[in-house]
């Protein structure tokens, strides 16, 4: 999923993959923020669909969303 990345952001990623505590969902914004049109930082690129959409999927998995009733 990372392709195209320099191994620098590579590690990058790995060590925002690891943050855990208060700032997790901070981390995980950043790990999937978008590094050009082609798509999210992650590797994340499918046409026509909300990249928004992509980092709440992200921060729901990882159980750092309120849910609603």
């Amino acid at each position: 999923m990372t392709t195209g990345l320099t191994d620098h952001a590579r590690r990058e990623l790995a060590a925002l993959a690891q943050v855990r505590g208060p700032r997790r969902a901070e981390a995980l914004l950043i790990a999937h923020q978008r590094r050009d049109v082609q798509g999210c930082l992650c590797g994340w690129a499918e046409l026509g669909k909300s990249h928004a959409g992509h980092q709440v999927g992200v921060l729901r998995e990882a159980g750092l969303l309120v849910q609603d009733t």
